[in-house]
């Protein structure tokens, strides 16, 4: 019930700001009920260091198969993907 209120009020939202992109997925979706409108995704760069010790993302195996998978995810023309640190 409440995807269909979203949904209904989808042409009078255009710009959506998500903090925090992790694997994309929830971004994914917001593309999907919100396709008339721009989703703003913020997340740290990839070498951060915090970004790297966070889910076991030292691992470079672990790294790469996180990015595709984000990466995929965030296929969408209405999807921005931003990284940076606000420290």
């Amino acid at each position: 019930m409440q995807t269909l209120c979203l949904n209904q009020k989808n042409e009078k939202i255009k710009n959506i700001l998500e903090i925090g992109t992790y694997k994309g997925e929830s971004t994914k979706v917001l593309s999907e009920l919100f396709n008339n409108s721009k989703i703003y995704t913020f997340d740290l760069s990839d070498n951060d260091p915090i970004f790297l010790s966070s889910y076991s993302r030292e691992d470079s195996k672990t790294l790469d198969v996180f990015i595709k998978e984000r990466k995929k995810n965030l296929n969408s023309n209405n999807i921005k993907f931003i990284q940076s640190n606000s420290f």
